[in-house]
């Protein structure tokens, strides 16, 4: 299944998920200058699960302020990011 997010809102990314909502590696795109370019699937999940690269002390994933950079858009609305 295919699904669209929005990245601090200007980036739009779009990712491939098999049926248990695993994102399928290396299918991940952003759409740069009207077309879709492969970027590492890493961009969207850090951002989902809220990966914190900085974070020196206790866990590196859960951090909620890089969980809010990333919002799904409804795949009908997709047209209205990429203008």
């Amino acid at each position: 299944m295919e699904k669209y997010f929005l990245i601090r809102n200007r980036r739009v990314v779009k990712a491939i998920f098999n049926d248990s909502r695993i994102m399928l590696a290396d299918l991940a795109h952003e759409y740069i200058d009207g077309e879709w370019e492969k970027i590492s699937p890493n961009v969207v999940n850090d951002r989902l699960m809220g990966y914190d690269s900085t974070e020196t002390t206790g866990s590196k994933i859960g951090n909620s302020e890089v969980i809010e950079e990333i919002k799904e858009i409804p795949a009908d609305k997709i047209d209205e990011y990429l203008k």
